[in-house]
């Protein structure tokens, strides 16, 4: 079995999917009601249109104020801020 888990340690929420064989079980919660699953497709879908770039080709921003930016190649390049 593989499972992959993903989460978002401000919210507490977390997403879950454990892969065994041909069949995947998936599971999410969290207290503040976030549905981190349901927010995959809209990643996916920026990450094909950037041509499904490696992990090494993306960097982070912390600003000052708290912010944290994801940024594709350079930090004056394509740029997401991550919701906190």
């Amino acid at each position: 079995m593989t499972i992959h888990v993903i989460h978002h340690p401000a919210s507490g929420a977390w997403a879950r999917m454990a892969v065994d064989g041909r069949t995947a079980r998936i599971d999410y919660d969290g207290p503040s009601g976030r549905n981190l699953w349901a927010e995959r497709p809209g990643l996916l879908d920026c990450w094909e249109q950037a041509g499904r770039p490696p992990v090494e080709r993306y960097g982070l921003t912390v600003g000052a104020d708290g912010t944290h930016a994801l940024w594709l190649d350079s930090p004056g390049g394509s740029s997401w801020v991550l919701p906190s």
